[in-house]
């Protein structure tokens, strides 16, 4: 698809401190996505943004709200999940896979690429 991303990028920080201020507060790229927790592992976070398309405002305006009783899209939603895994004692491995707008997929290719060296930026547009 067209809004996936896939990228690996390492912080000089450690990975339990890199988690723990992802958790408590995202980077900007994501904060300004509106992307919210959704879930978390022993070292990923999960984070999901739903919205609404044209096409599934339209289907609620068109039926009238009837198509939630058959169960039509009635909203959409962008997810990564960003993996922290230790590289070295003092080094972290972060990993962001998942799907998101084009504008969020440049701001984290940035972010990446201001803070720390990008190893993989898969779907991050050219700047």
């Amino acid at each position: 698809m067209a809004d996936e991303i896939n990228l690996q990028f390492t912080l000089d920080e450690t990975a339990a401190s890199v988690l723990a201020a992802w958790r408590a507060q995202p980077p900007e790229p994501i904060r300004d996505a509106k992307f919210e927790l959704h879930d978390e592992a022993v070292d990923t976070l999960m984070y999901e943004r739903r919205y609404q398309d044209a096409v599934a405002r339209t289907m609620n305006i068109v039926s009238l709200g009837m198509n939630r009783l058959w169960g039509g899209p009635t909203e959409n939603f962008f997810r990564i999940s960003v993996r922290f895994d230790a590289d070295g004692d003092y080094r972290t491995r972060v990993t962001i896979v998942g799907n998101a707008s084009e504008q969020t997929r440049a701001a984290l290719g940035r972010y990446a690429a201001e803070r720390g060296t990008v190893l993989r930026a898969g779907g991050v547009p050219a700047a």
